[in-house]
């Protein structure tokens, strides 16, 4: 993908998120009828030393980032032009402030045409959702990609589906080199007994769409329920499912490297 207005942010100290950053492709035409034309955009944010942080506000409950591309169209044809939209991070860590409470979204939500990578030095920790689906990360759109390679890191973070990542049906997820996804938590609050579903399912990732990992570690992830309570009525803490990787049944996965 050529991205034709990459825009890069050096950050130095603890910058606080108070909204939701959208990444969006740039229209450069507004033709006539439904025909437009779009840019890729591309942000890249690099930390300007080891102590460089992005932190969740309080109080602040949406998404840290969201990245959305469009199905633009260009030509007397109408004919398809999907623009991307991507974001890369690399040396900095993006704290999402550990409240489970505080945070209704995953910390980065990646839609359609959206493209997250993170590199060497970047860190996403502490990213706990309420929403059912991805802590850090969530991948909702069969167009949207997720890649993690170098030192990248993943930890601390938590949701009922993929406390680390959330890989939605057709999305892909591409984990390499020597990047860790570690000590994240699929947790189900408040299940009950009677229930069919209640939630507890991929630790460290939740795999519906393509898992390709072609290198990296994936360790010390968990996946359970909280505040269980079964026919007596007395606590019971139980596992759930994938406490490292959760595969869904259409899912791809592939290990090499």
């Amino acid at each position: 993908i050529s991205y034709n207005n990459t825009i890069e942010i050096v950050v130095s100290g603890t910058i606080e998120i108070s909204e939701t950053l959208n990444i969006r492709p740039t229209r450069t035409t507004n033709g006539s009828m439904a025909w437009y034309e779009y840019y890729n955009q591309r942000v890249v944010i690099s930390g300007a030393d080891a102590n460089s942080k992005l932190v969740r506000a309080e109080g602040f409950k949406g998404s840290l980032f969201n990245l959305t591309g469009e199905q633009g169209y260009s030509g007397a044809g109408g004919s398809d032009h999907p623009a991307y939209a991507a974001l890369t991070l690399k040396d900095i860590t993006v704290d999402g402030g550990g409240d489970k409470t505080a945070a209704t979204n995953p910390a980065i939500y990646v839609s359609r045409y959206g493209t997250l990578t993170l590199d060497d030095g970047a860190v996403l920790r502490n990213c706990k959702s309420q929403y059912y689906a991805g802590g850090a990360v969530g991948l909702f759109a069969g167009t949207s990609e997720f890649v993690m390679n170098g030192t990248a890191r993943m930890e601390d973070n938590e949701a009922d589906y993929g406390g680390g990542v959330y890989v939605d049906l057709y999305a892909t997820l591409d984990l390499s080199g020597t990047a860790r996804i570690s000590g994240n938590y699929a947790c189900a609050v408040d299940y009950k007994e009677s229930a069919t579903f209640g939630g507890g399912f991929g630790g460290g990732v939740y795999v519906a769409g393509t898992f390709n990992m072609r290198g990296g570690e994936i360790c010390d992830n968990f996946a359970g329920l909280a505040n269980y309570k079964n026919k007596y009525g007395n606590d019971d803490r139980r596992g759930g499912d994938g406490g490292g990787v959760y595969l869904y049944s259409k899912s791809d996965f592939s290990m090499s490297g």
